[in-house]
């Protein structure tokens, strides 16, 4: 306050700033935030939602970045239908159609209220089925990523790296003892080294499979331990449960979509939809 001409101005460091604690009677008392607090780090806790990861999803909306256009591949964009009127709708738009319009990519609206219905379908039917879908998801997974490990036993290429090395060294031996001309030794030479290099690649793709296979098998568990922290199925919409399962959902149709879980795994689910926002089928 300026008490010369009786206006108010803000303090921008012009004059000492000083914070009086507990100067008002709090609407909510400190041990009540407190335990408030505590309970939505815990729920946040279950779900992954930690402060060192919250970074990776702190969006507005729980779909925001993860809806992907079936047609061009764009994300799709929240956007308020009839935002003055009683029947305003919240929608989510590809990004293509938006800037460029209809000619670029014909990709239709889907509303928000059916995109969390289908969600709590798709949860449901995993939840149901949560026993076996973890099983057969890891044992086909399996399958795949250790073919090649058949095909290429991993001793026996070790076994060949160690031979080839054995006769880079050796052949490094009889040049110096002159027993080579440097011709001879370096046409042996790059064709050893050829060799050593093909099989350390075949070494390390399998090194990489089996990292990979690793990594979607955690990926597994902490998506069966969130369904399982579920005592009954969902009966609406859950952000934490959504974020905690799924990498993106792509919008084959309006009314066909696919939901990719973060272990690599894909559900597919086709429904119809009716006038209403209860039109789910």
């Amino acid at each position: 306050m300026d008490f010369l001409n009786s206006k108010k101005r803000k303090n921008k460091g012009e004059i000492p700033q000083y914070i009086v604690e507990g100067h008002h009677e709090a609407i909510v008392s400190k041990e009540d935030f407190l335990k408030v607090q505590a309970m939505m780090s815990e729920r946040a806790a279950q779900f992954g939602n930690v402060p060192e990861i919250r970074h990776k999803y702190n969006q507005r909306y729980a779909f925001s970045g993860k809806l992907i256009c079936g047609n061009c591949g764009a994300t799709l964009k929240r956007r308020l239908w009839n935002s003055k009127a009683k029947s305003k709708q919240v929608v989510w738009l590809c990004k293509t159609y938006i800037n460029e319009g209809k000619s670029s990519c014909n990709m239709k609206a889907l509303d928000d209220i059916t995109l969390k219905a289908v969600f709590v379908r798709v949860f449901n039917r995993l939840y149901e089925y949560k026993e076996d879908f973890a099983k057969a998801f890891t044992d086909n997974i399996e399958k795949v990523l250790k073919q090649g490990a058949k095909c290429e036993d991993a001793f026996k290429l070790d076994r060949d790296i160690s031979n080839i090395n054995e006769e880079i060294k050796s052949l490094v031996r009889q040049q110096i003892k002159g027993e080579l001309r440097e011709d001879e030794f370096d046409k042996k030479y790059i064709v050893l080294k050829k060799m050593l290099e093909d099989l350390q690649v075949r070494k390390e793709a399998l090194n990489i499979d089996s990292n990979k296979y690793d990594e979607i098998l955690k990926r597994t568990a902490e998506i069966k331990r969130i369904i399982n922290l579920r005592e009954i199925a969902l009966a609406e919409f859950d952000d934490d449960i959504f974020e905690g399962l799924i990498e993106k959902v792509v919008v084959i149709t309006p009314t066909h979509l696919e939901f990719h879980l973060k272990n690599g795994m894909k559900v597919e689910e086709e429904f119809i939809k009716k006038r209403g926002i209860n039109g789910l089928q």
